[in-house]
């Protein structure tokens, strides 16, 4: 019996089965040049895999491009990257999205404030397992807005402050939630909206639309959410009479002109803080 017993041990042992403890600092070692932060996700889409942070993401020119890849793909080895959070400075950039490639598990990618060549964002339509997009700033042209229109699996996307031509925003037909804060997005982009067959949640607190196009946006069957700056308040675009209007339009939705403090779209991450056990700074 003590011997059965102790072979069950030795085999339970010898099981490969992933250490996330030790995945922590191989990872943080690999990716050193960027100034990472490395934790597990634990938001349940993403559960399972690293959660990164590129404090000093600068890969510029083809020598910059391969050494973010290769440091990347050094990093997962048991655990995968599930989401990966890129920070700039105005003086650090990227001008070549393929470092993607070393990510295909990816789930979420923040470049929010990121300085970054517009229309590589096209690139991402190769994550066939990405599902929340976090973008900002300015240069959201025709081309850039067409690349991003290829990245069709994204269901949530912040696009807060983000400064485009909203004529030419892309339909998305998996997108269920947008985060337009203190964007400059105004009716022109209404059309494309009604386009999102699944969109449920929208967020446009301090952005530019007017009533007509707040009122158009009752079209958009799918809708059961839209957060708007309160009539009245400092940014407010559009008048208590068509916020009425729109209640009779559809008493369905839930209006919301209170601003919550950090609208943004579902697994959207939270304050860091440190996982039981320690290691280094976990997020959510």
């Amino acid at each position: 019996m003590k011997c059965s017993v102790l072979l069950l041990f030795l085999a339970c042992a010898c099981t490969s089965v992933p250490t996330l403890a030790a995945d922590w600092p191989d990872a943080e070692k690999a990716l050193g040049a960027y100034h990472p932060f490395v934790y597990v996700a634990e938001e349940p889409e993403n559960y399972g895999g690293l959660c990164v942070r590129l404090i000093n993401a600068d890969a510029q020119g083809v020598k910059g491009t391969a050494d973010l890849v290769t440091a990347l793909k050094a990093a997962q080895g048991d655990l995968k990257i599930h989401e990966l959070h890129v920070m700039h400075f105005p003086e650090r950039k990227f001008d070549d999205m393929s470092f993607v490639s070393a990510v295909p598990d990816l789930r979420l990618l923040s470049l929010g404030g990121s300085n970054f060549e517009r229309k590589e964002i096209g690139k991402l339509s190769a994550l066939e397992k990405l599902t929340q997009l976090y973008i900002s700033g300015d240069g959201w042209d025709q081309a850039a807005l067409e690349a991003l229109g290829t990245v069709k699996t994204v269901r949530g996307l912040r696009a807060q402050c983000l400064r485009a031509d909203w004529k030419h925003f892309p339909t998305l037909p998996n997108l269920e939630e947008l985060d337009l804060g203190n964007s400059d997005f105004n009716s022109a982009g209404v059309q494309s909206l009604q386009g999102c067959s699944k969109l449920s949640r929208l967020h446009l607190y301090q952005t530019k639309i007017d009533d007509e196009g707040f009122l158009a946006l009752a079209k958009i069957e799918s809708l059961t959410f839209i957060g708007v700056t309160p009539p009245g308040k400092d940014g407010a675009t559009v008048s208590a009479e068509a916020v009425e209007t729109f209640r009779k339009l559809r008493p369905d939705i839930q209006l919301k002109i209170v601003r919550p403090k950090t609208p943004h779209p579902p697994g959207a991450p939270k304050q860091p803080r440190r996982p039981a056990g320690g290691g280094s700074l976990a997020q959510r």
